[in-house]
Order: C-alpha cells, then sequence, then structure tokens
C-alpha cells in the first residue's frame, strides 16, 4: 500500500543480521525508543506524548508494517514499541524498517490491519507486557490477585510477586487443549533457597525454580508425562533476569534458558488436558508456592516455536541497542540559519620595485575556495553556501632610496549567508585553501613588475547543527572582488 500522506520525518532501525539466528518469518521486533534519542532532532522532538503518530514501513517507506506502541514518555524519550516485520527478517543481510511519526496523526484501531492486535501472529495465545493485560485479539487478560506491584522490568514495565498470594489469574478457559504450546516469560528470583512455582494449572502445566537453581518443568497431557530439568549448567543466579522458554512439540517437551536450549528433553506426547483449573502467573495453584520475585513479557503460544525463534528473540530483549542500530531523523521540513563566525586572514605582498615617479596600480586578486566536504551522521555530506569576502589593502609605504613597496598585510573579513539544513550532526572544522595570482602590474616607465603569489590557508570553527538533513554535498566556487586602490609614490 502506499504510505499515508503527511509523513516526511523517520528514523531506520537496522537489525544486525548476526544477531539473527536463521531468516524468521512476521517476527515480532522489540524495539526500545531510548536507543533513538540523537544529539539533534530525533522522534521525541515530533511524536504525540502518547505515541498515536508512530507508524512503521520496510526499507521501501511504502509498505506498512503492524505495530503497537506499550509505553512512552517524550519527556524522559523512552518508550517500548513492538513491530511485526512481515515477510522475512534475515540472518544474512541486515533488515531495515523505518519508524515515522508527523506529530498529529491518532493511534489506528488496535484490530486494525496494522494496529497493535495484529504485531502478534494468530498462534500467539497470550502476550503480558507486564504480566497482566493481553495484547492479542483473545484479550486473555488476567485479574490481580494479592498486592502485585507494577516494576521496571526486564522489557519495559514487570510485574513483582514477593508474598504469598501475589499472583494473575488467567481463569479456568485458558491454556487448554494445545496439541502443541510454547511458554516465554522473563523471571528474576530473590533467592533459591525454596522451590518456587511462577507459571502452571494444575494437571496441566507446571514451571518452577528448584531449590538447585534449576529450572523444571511438566505438562500433564492425555497421559501423565515425566518432568523436565534445566540441568545443572543453566542455573537461575538470583538478583538476575533470564528468559525461560518452555516448549512443547507434540511429541517432546524442552526447556531453553536465555535463548540457550538444555537439552533434548524428554518424551512426550498428547494434547494439553482441559480439566476447568484456574491458570496462574507469578504462583501456582497453591496460593503458598509463589515465585518470591519478578516476572515480565509473558507469551504463549499454540505451535512449537523454534531455537532459531527463541535465540533470536534474547538477542533482541536481552540488549535492544545491540541488536540493531538507528540514523538520524531524515526527512521532514526543519530548517536552522548557520550562524558563521568570521574568518580572518593576513596576507603578505611579495615586495617589488616600481619604476620611479610613476603610480601603481593594484589589480584586483582573484581566488577559487573549495570547503572539504563535512560527513554527518547520517553518513550524508552538507552543502555549503557560497562565501562572500570584501579586501581591503592598507596604505602602501616606499622605502628609499630604492623605491621598493613594503609587504603590507590584506586583512579580510568573511561572512557565510544563512542556508538552510536539513540533518543534525557537528559540521567538522573544513579548511579553506587559496592561492592569489597578481597579474603583472605595467608602470609607465620601461619595465613590468613580476607578478607576485599569494597563498592563505582559512580554519572554519566547528558548528553543531541541531537538525537532520540529507543535503548532498558541493564544492563552491565563489568570487571575490578587491576594491581597487591607487597607490602614490613620492620621490624625496
Amino acid at each position: 500500500m502506499a504510505f499515508p500522506a503527511g509523513y516526511t520525518k523517520y528514523q531506520e532501525i537496522t537489525i544486525d543480521n548476526t544477531k539473527v539466528a536463521a531468516d524468521l518469518t512476521d517476527y515480532t521486533l522489540l524495539v526500545d525508543l531510548a536507543d533513538l534519542v540523537k544529539a539533534g532532532a530525533d522522534v521525541f522532538d515530533t511524536c504525540r506524548t502518547d505515541g498515536g503518530d508512530l507508524r512503521a514501513t520496510k526499507s521501501d517507506g511504502t509498505t506498512e508494517l503492524p505495530i503497537e506502541v506499550v509505553a512512552i514518555d517524550t519527556t524522559a524519550k523512552t518508550g517500548e514499541v513492538h513491530i511485526k516485520i512481515t515477510g522475512t527478517t534475515s540472518s544474512s543481510t541486515d533488515t531495515v524498517i523505518r519508524l515515522y511519526y508527523n506529530g498529529t496523526d491518532v493511534a489506528v484501531a488496535t484490530t486494525a490491519t496494522y494496529g497493535a492486535e495484529n504485531v502478534w501472529d494468530s498462534n500467539y495465545k497470550l502476550v503480558a507486557h507486564d504480566v497482566d493485560d493481553d495484547s492479542t485479539s483473545g484479550a486473555n487478560n488476567g485479574t490481580l490477585e494479592g498486592s502485585t506491584a507494577v516494576i521496571t522490568g526486564k522489557v519495559g514495565d514487570g510485574r513483582q510477586f514477593e508474598a504469598t498470594g501475589n499472583r494473575v489469574n488467567y481463569g479456568s478457559s485458558f491454556g487448554e487443549s494445545y496439541s502443541a504450546a510454547t511458554y516465554s516469560t522473563w523471571i528474576r528470583v530473590n533467592n533459591t533457597s525454596n522451590e518456587y512455582h511462577f507459571l502452571g494449572k494444575n494437571d496441566n502445566i507446571g514451571i518452577l525454580v528448584e531449590t538447585s537453581g534449576q529450572i523444571r518443568a511438566a505438562i500433564h497431557t492425555t497421559d501423565w508425562q515425566s518432568p523436565v530439568w534445566s540441568g545443572g549448567s543453566y542455573t537461575v543466579t538470583a538478583g538476575t533476569w533470564h528468559k525461560i522458554d518452555l516448549v512443547y512439540t507434540g511429541s517432546n517437551l524442552s526447556i531453553y534458558f536465555d535463548g540457550v536450549s538444555t537439552g533434548a528433553g524428554v518424551s512426550a506426547t498428547g494434547t494439553l488436558g482441559n480439566n476447568g483449573n484456574d491458570w496462574f502467573a507469578g504462583s501456582y495453584f497453591v496460593t503458598s508456592q509463589w515465585i518470591n520475585g519478578d516476572m515480565d513479557e509473558l507469551r504463549v503460544s499454540d505451535i512449537a516455536r523454534s531455537s532459531d525463534w527463541f535465540s533470536t528473540t534474547y538477542n533482541n530483549q536481552n540488549s535492544p541497542s545491540t541488536f540493531y542500530s538507528s540514523s538520524a531523523e531524515v526527512g521532514g521540513t526543519s530548517s536552522v540559519s548557520f550562524d558563521a563566525s568570521p574568518l580572518t586572514a593576513t596576507f603578505s605582498i611579495p615586495a617589488y620595485t616600481p619604476q620611479t615617479g610613476t603610480t601603481e596600480s593594484v589589480s584586483p586578486l582573484t581566488a577559487t575556495f573549495s570547503i572539504v566536504a563535512a560527513t554527518t551522521s547520517a553518513g550524508t555530506t552538507q552543502t555549503a553556501s557560497p562565501l562572500t569576502a570584501t579586501f581591503s589593502i592598507p596604505p602602501n609605504t616606499a622605502d628609499l632610496p630604492d623605491y621598493e613597496f613594503s609587504a603590507s598585510p590584506l586583512t579580510a573579513t568573511f561572512s557565510q549567508p544563512a542556508f538552510t539544513i536539513s540533518t543534525s550532526s557537528a559540521y567538522a572544522a573544513a579548511v579553506l585553501s587559496a592561492v592569489f595570482s597578481i597579474p603583472t602590474s605595467v608602470t609607465t616607465g620601461d619595465a613590468n613588475t613580476s607578478a607576485g603569489v599569494l597563498s592563505a590557508t582559512f580554519t572554519i570553527p566547528v558548528y553543531t547543527l541541531d537538525v537532520v538533513f540529507n543535503i548532498q554535498g558541493a564544492k563552491i566556487t565563489p568570487q571575490l572582488t578587491l576594491k581597487r586602490e591607487r597607490v602614490k609614490l613620492k620621490k624625496y
């Protein structure tokens, strides 16, 4: 589809293909908006305070992508956004998407084609960013029981479960009759001195932390299945966030710990039981069996996600800023005036001898200036506007008795006209160089003076520009003019 009109500003997000375990289809990307903060203009300088105007596309700028804005704070410059990359997220070539904003439009309906619910494919049965409200179309929202405070989690907000009875109840109709399933969440326990249950449903599924720090899980299908352990190499460290993925393929049950498989798992067959019991997070069916810690980003699918999906998601959620990079702001109509400080230069005129009794004319000087292209943080170059200059030569004195001209200084003040810029970066100090040729001056006598050569080097002070631009670099060739002045010599 064509991208909606009225959107010109965007920042690009480039996914590092080395952090993607294998080509993934319809992968949902976490974007930590704090990673998009730039020294100049960025998303927070334009977008609405509720982020309703945020839109996502592929790198072509026209293929729109579903987006969910979970949270945004334009003052603190933080936020949590999830974007579904329809098609392939490549493991061999960097995937680039764009985040557009215009500061005006409101969020599309959650049920719309590119709305929040469509960020999550139909196999997601629960996506609870803070282990509470469901972002999927199923609306499987939980009911809070006890004191379950919202905390800063691993991915945005999480939830604290630190007392008996603290849990979220998803009811009796959730999590049943799956022939395959995936359960994913982040946990952080206060200690490992007891057995802590953090997810499950009686006679259906249970996941807990053993006193050894190992993760143990079991499912109850049409036949009782033996539990599986994460193993001694994959144990929970108190006070540290760990990502836990439990996957049931329909024939096997296994655990992934921080994106890594903990082993072959155990044989398991059948469909998860439909027993009418309530399904809980933060605790188990017995209130005394609770996690004594924190949880974040709870997701349940009715399919077995792949090992590549687990490792890629761990990379994305564990360290968003290294999973992708972000560009400076591109586009827009913002402009600033380049407040150039004056440049000064001193020239020396080579001494030469005129004929006595004559008046020597000073011929105009001409010069071509080249400004070194300044590279911006976005990889673009800045076009410089022409420089203009006015030269004045102080009176020259003759040195008797041979009437040689003294080398008198030339002074010049350069003023750079204001020009419009369209990107943010520090304008690196550029060096101007010029060679001035003085045309041969003819006297009224019988001799010509030889042409002298002037040279000069100018340094432009560093300027910081606070908007983003996409102007291509160019070489400028301004015309310099010198006021014509007659120098009279007197004979003594």
